[in-house]
């Protein structure tokens, strides 16, 4: 699980410079994003917020929801937003009894399952928004879409998509659409 900051700026498609970059205002105002990555179907779930507040309302609607019974393990880094606060690890265990796993200090790879797909993913993003033509300020919408994408790929662990991992079945990908696919909407009648 990892909570960050959409990583958006400018028109430039490089990793963000805060010294020439400018932060850019997205058209839906969610700047930042909960990511969870299912360990055993690979399956991400991403959801966007617009406030920096701990997701712990987002992450118990999700737990009630798919959680274990039995519990298990939600490894997180030390950003303070999740693992360092008391209450959310608190209600993790009593409420759901999953126990929260910080990760050490400025160490990325030990919550490996959450931060190389927000890598991964930031450049399919960019990758989307600049085939598309559009700019930053679809940041987020461009990361629904490429999570959308992720589960629908086979995965080379599981032999599987995410999607198939999770839900049982294949998925259906008639009505899967091009980000940024151009439309002409005709109003009809007068």
């Amino acid at each position: 699980m990892d909570f960050a900051f959409l990583q958006a700026s400018n028109t430039d498609y490089t990793l963000p410079n805060l010294k020439t970059n400018q932060i850019v205002e997205l058209f839906d105002e969610y700047s930042l994003h909960l990511l969870i990555i299912d360990e055993t179907s690979r399956k991400s779930l991403t959801f966007t917020t617009k406030m920096k507040e701990p997701p712990i309302e987002l992450v118990s609607i999700f737990l009630t929801t798919y959680g274990l019974e039995s519990g298990g393990f939600i490894r997180c880094d030390q950003g303070g937003e999740l693992a360092r606060l008391a209450d959310f690890v608190d209600m993790m265990l009593r409420k759901f009894n999953y126990k929260v796993e910080p990760t050490g200090a400025d160490s990325p790879s030990q919550n490996s399952g959450a931060e190389r797909w927000n890598l991964t993913f930031a450049v399919m993003v960019r990758s989307l928004l600049y085939s598309a033509g559009s700019g930053p300020e679809y940041w987020s919408a461009a990361l629904r879409h490429v999570s959308y994408l992720h589960d629908r790929r086979v995965h080379s662990v599981t032999g599987i998509t995410p999607y198939e991992g999770w839900w049982g079945t294949k998925p259906n990908l008639r009505h899967l659409k091009v980000f940024g696919y151009r439309v002409c909407v005709k109003k009809t009648g007068d």
